[in-house]
C-alpha cells in the first residue's frame, strides 16, 4: 500500500513535495533504468514520464486502490515505459526482468551490461524455437500473455506464463553457465 502522504504530495501542486521527491529518487530510479538498457538520457525522460503517470494516478484516486510498494509500483511504471521506447525504437534487445543480475552476474559497469547483453544475445539463439518464438512477442513485440495465448493458441494463460517462465528459466542457465544446449 502506498503512504497517504505520498499520494496526497503527488495531488498537490506542491514544488517543495516534487522537488524533494526528485532529489529522493532521481538517482536510483535511473541507475535502475540503464541497467535494464536505457542510455542516460532515455532514463532521466523516463523518469520524468514515470512521475506524469503518478500524478495522474493520484489525482484520479487509483493510487490509493495499489496493494505493493510504492517503490515496487513506481519502478514497475518505469520498467513498462523503458519497454514502450525500446518497442518504438524497435531496439533488438531482450531485457531479462532482474532475473539475471540477481544472481552473480554484476551489472555495474557499462561494460559489463554490454557483455551481457551480447551474452544474451548469443545464448537466445541457442534456445528452442518455441521458447524464441515466445519470448520475442512478450519483449520485443510487446504483446500480452493473453495475446500470445489466443495467438499461438496455448492452452490457457497460465500455460503461456509458465512457458515463459521455464524459458527465461533456461536463457538464464545458458548465459550464466555459458553451457551448450
Amino acid at each position: 500500500m502506498i503512504d497517504t502522504q505520498i499520494i496526497l504530495g503527488f495531488q498537490s501542486d506542491n514544488d517543495i513535495f516534487y522537488k524533494s521527491f526528485y532529489r529522493e529518487h532521481r538517482e536510483d530510479f535511473v541507475r535502475y533504468l540503464i541497467k535494464v538498457g536505457l542510455n542516460k538520457e532515455q532514463a532521466i525522460e523516463v523518469f520524468h514520464e514515470s512521475i506524469l503517470v503518478l500524478r495522474k494516478k493520484a489525482k484520479s484516486k487509483t493510487l490509493e486502490n495499489v496493494s505493493v510498494s510504492f517503490k515496487t509500483y513506481f519502478y514497475a511504471i518505469g520498467k513498462y515505459k523503458a519497454y514502450d521506447l525500446f518497442k518504438a525504437q524497435r531496439k533488438e534487445i531482450l531485457i531479462i526482468q532482474e532475473d539475471i543480475k540477481d544472481v552473480a552476474y554484476p551489472l555495474i559497469e557499462d561494460e559489463d551490461q554490454t557483455e551481457l547483453i551480447q551474452a544474451i544475445k548469443v545464448k537466445f539463439k541457442e534456445l528452442g524455437n518455441s521458447c524464441r518464438k515466445l519470448l520475442t512477442s512478450f519483449y520485443l513485440e510487446g504483446l500480452s500473455i493473453k495475446e500470445i495465448t489466443q495467438r499461438e493458441h496455448y492452452e490457457n494463460e497460465n500455460t503461456v506464463r509458465a512457458q515463459k517462465s521455464r524459458c527465461l528459466k533456461q536463457l538464464k542457465t545458458l548465459v550464466l553457465n555459458g553451457k551448450e544446449r
